[in-house]
């Protein structure tokens, strides 16, 4: 028998917005064949405007929900003190 897992109140809080970006991401591949049916020789102004229309309001929609989870996730740690309000930064590069 599988143990259900149990999460943080913080993190199921977040849930609806997780919710939200799965479902964008089914809808931008619903959406993905239909955007797409014409070739760019045959695409006119109107069917490229409502490409990149629907295109950019799917993809700044999902940005927006992975910065606020984000910002969500920083916060908990920074309470929790396990990250000081003023990290020192840490760089990957050749000294």
């Amino acid at each position: 028998m599988e143990k259900e897992q149990s999460f943080p109140d913080w993190i199921l809080e977040l849930e609806s917005y997780a919710r939200q970006y799965c479902e964008l991401e089914k809808i931008e591949y619903q959406l993905s064949p239909v955007l797409r049916e014409f070739n760019s020789a045959q695409e006119n102004t109107t069917h490229m405007s409502v490409h990149l229309a629907a295109e950019n309001e799917i993809r700044s929609r999902k940005d927006y929900i992975c910065s606020f989870i984000g910002r969500c996730v920083i916060e908990r740690i920074k309470e929790s003190g396990r990250l000081s309000k003023y990290p020192e930064l840490h760089t990957n590069h050749n000294e």
